[in-house]
């Protein structure tokens, strides 16, 4: 892969565990049509059982 083909991304941190960074072989979902990447499997669950409490911290 030339150096030209890598980005990077544009998420940082877990948005359930706001404090903890994430990486590309997070665990992640589709929200609003976008990637969004969780720092483990449990913030994924929580995310789902509650996504409006979520949603602030959402990647823009």
């Amino acid at each position: 892969m030339a150096s030209k083909d890598i980005k990077a991304m544009k998420q940082l941190f877990c948005p359930v565990y706001t404090d903890t960074r994430v990486h590309p072989k997070s665990p992640s979902m589709e929200v609003d049509g976008k990637k969004v990447y969780f720092s483990k499997t449990r913030a994924v669950t929580r995310f789902k059982a509650n996504p409006a409490k979520y949603s602030k911290n959402l990647p823009k």
